[in-house]
């Protein structure tokens, strides 16, 4: 019922959505249910996963696969490529995954840094 009267939508489909741009849904619980919880920037998503990953990688399962739900984090963002060739390359390399992570957020963080050299400062 939240979600319906949020969207306007009987029916919602979110699954595509969740996969290919999973922090548009951040704001969600404090949008719909009025949580005042702050909500966790992209960066602390990512390393907050990072335990998940170690769990399921002593259990087996392959870094590549755990990761691969990092790829669209960055979606729609400046760097969203640099974000994803880092991940990719670094997996592919055989790194281990805290350092794919930390190479991937250092890559956003010279996008970042890029973007405000020509963009000029934030405005405050």
């Amino acid at each position: 019922k939240a979600i319906q009267d949020y969207c306007g939508s009987a029916g919602v489909m979110i699954g595509r959505a969740a996969w290919d741009n999973p922090y548009l849904f951040a704001e969600a619980d404090s949008r719909i249910f009025q949580d005042a919880s702050p909500t966790m920037s992209r960066e602390d998503v990512a390393r907050a996963y990072l335990p998940y990953v170690h769990a399921r990688m002593a259990e087996g399962h392959q870094p590549a696969h755990l990761l691969r739900v990092l790829l669209g984090l960055y979606a729609h963002q400046p760097g969203a490529r640099a974000w994803k060739r880092a991940l990719t390359e670094g997996v592919q390399a055989g790194r281990p995954v805290d350092e794919v992570v930390e190479v991937a957020l250092s890559a956003m963080g010279h996008v970042r840094q890029h973007t405000r050299l020509h963009t000029g400062p934030t405005p405050g």
